[in-house]
């Protein structure tokens, strides 16, 4: 009944259903009582129920409404809210790489230079790095905090924005005092002036000083060899593994000036004639007049069937037999130092890569000293 009036509040039915009882128990007091007392509280009973519906229409809306609008304010934005929250974005997975580099080139935290060859030192990787348009970067620590060598190196490289120019270019020697270990990361067109190759012929002439404690020494020796190698790099003639064939004197793409190998033609058969003849006519003709003097010399000589006729007799007597050791020879094979790369290489030459902790590709190497 009321519900046909347009609510739909459970409440309200249960007014209607009481109106209707009301009016039931009415019609059996008009039997019970008079018309005239009956019309009296005919009339008290339907001015509560009118009063109750009255309400019932009233406030009832009211309070749909009400309901309705803490809803949608529940549910709604302001604009400066809602620009705010399609801003805001989920935290990234990978780490945030710095843009500017935020330390130096040189960082001793090891504490293995004294002031005076760390402000030399840093001047010279500054100048090599600002000329070369490639950072050369020293980083020394006392622990790799559970970290390989590599991994280190690449995210001190990474987190603390190392690299010159849009490619971040640059190369890094870490050195971990703990672990005695060493590795080398490089980014950007460091990966290909520094080739494998060209890292274990830089540590070979590193490592010594490195090993004997001279670390200022090994360090000036890194950054000569870096300098040297982005030079060759930069004149197109990358450091790299010899080439098989004899010819680029071991430079990797290099112009072919290594020795002058490359402008030598090879030699063939129809070459054979050109070289023998010149040196086999001067060489017959003192062979002839040789055998000739000696024929000439021989000529009182007749041949011996048995070798004891050319022994004069008494002459040769054994006395006694023995073995003397005379010398041995040694031949020692330097041991190579412990040292691995990444896997991203598909040759013999050039430059390995691997992927780092925030998802950007590296070359590099490691080992012990």
């Amino acid at each position: 009944m009321v519900q046909g009036m347009g609510f739909q509040a459970p409440w309200a039915n249960r007014v209607g259903a009481a109106v209707f009882w009301k009016g039931e128990r009415m019609l059996g007091a008009f039997r019970r009582m008079g018309m005239r007392r009956a019309w009296r509280k005919g009339l008290v009973a339907g001015g509560v129920a009118a009063g109750i519906l009255f309400c019932t229409c009233v406030f009832l809306p009211a309070g749909a409404m009400v309901v309705e609008g803490a809803s949608a304010a529940e549910g709604a934005q302001t604009p400066e809210a809602a620009r705010s929250t399609e801003g805001a974005q989920t935290p990234l997975t990978t780490p945030f790489v710095p843009v500017e580099r935020s330390l130096p080139l040189l960082v001793d935290d090891a504490g293995l230079l004294t002031e005076s060859q760390e402000a030399q030192l840093l001047a010279a990787l500054e100048e090599i790095s600002a000329r070369q348009e490639c950072e050369v970067a020293i980083v020394t620590v006392d622990g790799l905090d559970g970290k390989t060598a590599t991994e280190f190196a690449d995210d001190y490289y990474d987190y603390n924005g190392y690299g010159y120019g849009g490619d971040d270019s640059g190369i890094l020697l870490l050195l971990s005092m703990k672990e005695r270990a060493w590795a080398i990361t490089t980014y950007g067109f460091a990966i290909t002036a520094f080739t494998d190759y060209g890292q274990e012929y830089m540590m070979d002439q590193v490592l010594p000083g490195l090993s004997s404690g001279k670390y200022a020494q090994a360090f000036g020796t890194f950054a000569q060899y870096a300098d040297w190698l982005l030079t060759q790099a930069r004149n197109g003639e990358v450091l790299d593994v010899p080439a098989q064939n004899g010819g680029g004197g071991g430079y990797g793409g290099g112009s072919g000036s290594g020795g002058g190998a490359g402008n030598r033609r090879s030699r063939t058969l129809a070459d054979v004639p050109d070289v023998l003849l010149p040196a086999m006519i001067p060489g017959g003709i003192v062979a002839v007049v040789a055998l000739f003097i000696m024929v000439f010399q021989m000529h009182g000589v007749r041949p011996q069937t048995q070798a004891r006729q050319y022994v004069r007799g008494g002459s040769f007597v054994v006395t006694g037999r023995s073995d003397v050791f005379l010398y041995q020879t040694v031949t020692k094979t330097r041991k190579s130092e412990s040292r691995s790369s990444g896997g991203g290489r598909s040759g013999g030459g050039g430059s390995s890569t691997h992927s780092s902790s925030s998802g950007r590709s590296h070359g590099g190497s490691s080992g012990r000293f």
